[in-house]
């Protein structure tokens, strides 16, 4: 889960908060491992919208995500050109414990109403924006 108002700084901080952090200051975005890893980042709206869904209608355990996945490179690239950040990529070995693909089905979710409220490159800008406000 990615938004605005994340603390970049918190031991629990997800990557995204993390890779604009330091792409705003130009910074060495480290990831741990190739970056192939694979995930599905979803924007905190669409989470509430999936809680809200759920809360009404009631029904089955559904996962609540994008039900799309992305690499950790290529969400770090993003972020690098959405900021037009000069923050260059750095690889660190892998963690271990560290999962390589984690993707949701969100079919069950789609089913009853679900979709994401908008691109995920449009939930990165307005993260992105907030974070810019925080430094003025």
């Amino acid at each position: 889960v990615f938004g605005p108002r994340q603390d970049p700084q918190s031991q629990y901080a997800a990557a995204i908060p993390i890779f604009i952090h330091s792409a705003l200051r130009g910074e060495d975005i480290t990831i741990f491992g190739d970056g192939s890893q694979v995930r599905d980042f979803v924007y905190v709206k669409d989470v509430v919208a999936a809680c809200v869904l759920a809360s009404e209608k009631g029904g089955p355990v559904c996962n609540g995500a994008r039900g799309e996945h992305i690499t950790i490179n290529d969400i770090a690239s993003q972020i690098i050109e959405l900021t037009g950040s000069t923050s260059k990529i750095v690889h660190l070995d892998s963690r271990p414990g560290d999962i390589h693909t984690s993707y949701a089905d969100i079919s069950r979710l789609k089913s009853r109403g679900y979709s994401p409220s908008q691109d995920q490159r449009e939930s990165l800008v307005a993260t992105i924006r907030y974070f810019e406000s925080q430094l003025a």
